[in-house]
């Protein structure tokens, strides 16, 4: 079973000598940038986008607030497609959706009040293959379209947001959404039938690492790879004049910075550093960005949003759009030589066979090492768990590379290959010049202390252990 690290903190590593740590930053798609019914404000859109194979469409599940001077309201939900995913158009669904108050043509179901999160359960019925939150409704569909109302998951009316994701550890569905009406601390809720919800635990909120006056607002989470990582919401509230609320909702932006954990229970920050940041004057996410939903790619990720050009509880006239930005592949987070040659060591790790990936980017020309100090690029040596190298895998015998690679497989120029330490403990050590590394992958387990003492010992293979 494939591992994938990711360097958001230095748990895995033994070794890190003149190697900083830096978070990714997507860049935003310009064609994606979509406004709609100039009647509709999209500030709070919490696009959901998924491809529906029957249609041959993408499609995108959102809300809207219908414009009404500085501020929206009531809000609508309603769909659109897409031939590409990036360049969307309404759908009209007036002959196939009947809505009561219909207002607009691609509107899908009655209700004014807020939904954000999409779920795509693929162990549920086909009528309820697609779940989507609202206030206090649990709403299913079988295409987008069509939406009916099925359970309540919550009895009283608390303000958006909520988002679901299959936890695979606990086997379960897990909901982030907020506790009451107002309080924008982030909350757990579990379900296993999308009928009965648990009491909600309190999960994440600002704290004193946070700029002043900042409250967390909403973190999508999503699984990768036996990661979860989670879009945080941070809300720089503006300070209360005479006559404002006492609750922080005029002015002030909102930005998104980066939480992970393995359990998808434990929840950690990943560096302060804004990892969707606001854009500048004239930017349509200058002022609010709301990332909800992602779609991965081969060699990338699309993160769509809802932004705005105002600070928040103003959504006036064409403020409000929807977009979505480009990430790498394991884009979130990397680690990077300093200035001159920086090295890393993984812990112990037991390997189970085949060959070790990088990504990793370098800034291209040819890989230099001069009397065996690299100059420029990345080099891979496979040491004993203790730190020796162990002959065929050393840094002096692995071919340098510079270029760019989402799987770069390091190679020596003995022409021993790592399968053939399969079975066997070993550290993974990793020289970088003027280059990034954003991941490793291979068919390994990390090796607690009393896993490496039975292993060395007895000879027992470690058994995995899902969210460790």
């Amino acid at each position: 079973m494939e591992t994938t690290l990711l360097f958001f903190d230095d748990h895995a590593l033994a070794v890190r000598d003149n190697v900083i740590r830096g978070v990714g930053r997507p860049t935003l798609i310009p064609e994606s940038v979509w406004r709609d019914d100039e009647r509709l404000n999209t500030a709070w859109g919490y696009p959901s986008v998924f491809f529906h194979k029957p249609d041959g469409v993408w499609r995108m599940a959102y809300q809207a607030s219908v414009v009404r001077g500085v501020r929206g309201w009531p809000f609508c939900k309603l769909v659109a497609e897409s031939e590409d995913g990036l360049q969307w158009r309404p759908r009209d669904t007036t002959r196939e959706v009947k809505v009561a108050r219909r207002r607009f043509a691609h509107q899908v179901a009655d209700g004014v009040s807020e939904w954000s999160g999409l779920y795509v359960d693929e162990r549920a019925e086909p009528e309820e293959r697609y779940r989507r939150l609202a206030v206090r409704e649990v709403w299913a569909s079988p295409d987008g379209v069509r939406w009916k109302h099925v359970a309540d998951w919550r009895p009283d009316v608390v303000d958006m947001s909520a988002f679901p994701f299959y936890n695979e550890v606990f086997g379960r569905a897990f909901i982030i959404g907020r506790q009451s009406q107002g309080d924008r601390r982030m909350c757990l809720f579990q379900t296993d039938d999308w009928r009965k919800f648990t009491d909600p635990i309190l999960l994440l909120h600002a704290d004193a690492e946070d700029e002043p006056l900042t409250d967390t607002y909403g973190m999508p989470v999503f699984p990768y790879e036996g990661w979860y990582i989670g879009f945080l919401w941070l809300y720089h509230g503006a300070a209360q004049f005479e006559g404002s609320s006492p609750y922080k909702y005029t002015g002030g932006k909102v930005d998104c910075q980066l939480a992970y954990s393995l359990n998808g229970m434990n929840c950690q920050r990943a560096q302060r550093a804004p990892f969707i940041p606001n854009g500048g004057p004239g930017s349509p996410d200058a002022g609010c960005v709301y990332p909800s939903a992602v779609v991965m790619k081969p060699d990338e990720m699309w993160i769509y949003a809802s932004a705005c050009t105002w600070e928040h509880g103003f959504t006036p006239k064409g403020a409000g759009c929807i977009l979505a930005y480009r990430l790498r592949k394991d884009g979130f987070v990397y680690l990077e030589s300093r200035s001159g040659l920086g090295r890393l060591a993984t812990k112990p790790l037991y390997w189970r066979g085949g060959e070790l990936r990088l990504n990793v980017q370098g800034q291209g020309g040819r890989a230099v090492a001069l009397s065996n100090y690299l100059v420029n690029g990345v080099r891979v040596q496979i040491n004993e768990p203790r730190g020796k190298p162990i002959p065929g895998y050393t840094f002096a015998e692995c071919r340098p590379f510079a270029a760019d690679s989402l799987a770069w497989k390091p190679t020596w120029k003995s022409g021993r290959t790592l399968d053939a330490l399969k079975g066997k403990a070993i550290q993974v050590a990793v020289e970088l010049y003027n280059a990034r590394l954003y991941a490793l992958r291979g068919d390994f387990q990390f090796l607690s202390p009393q896993q490496w003492r039975d292993f060395t010992d007895k000879g027992e293979a470690p058994r995995p252990r899902p969210g460790f």
